[in-house]
């Protein structure tokens, strides 16, 4: 089953996309602690990343350059 990892901080969006996806039959996980989005996503180990770009204390424009350094 394809993996699914959702970083987004508002909290009704990530809702409602756990909701649809979860629906649509994949396992999907969320990120809530924004001060460790690398270390989670790693953790993680997902198929796929839904990223929001506006996120505390760092974009996620930023962020998806981090992630891939480690994720292809």
């Amino acid at each position: 089953m394809e993996r699914i990892l959702i970083i987004e901080d508002e909290e009704l969006i990530r809702t409602e996309l756990e909701t649809l996806l979860k629906n649509a039959g994949f396992s999907v996980s969320s990120i809530t602690d924004f001060d460790n989005t690398l270390a989670l996503t790693r953790a993680e180990s997902p198929d796929l990343i839904l990223l929001d770009i506006n996120l505390p204390g760092q974009d996620g424009y930023s962020l998806c350059s981090s992630i891939r350094r480690f994720c292809d």
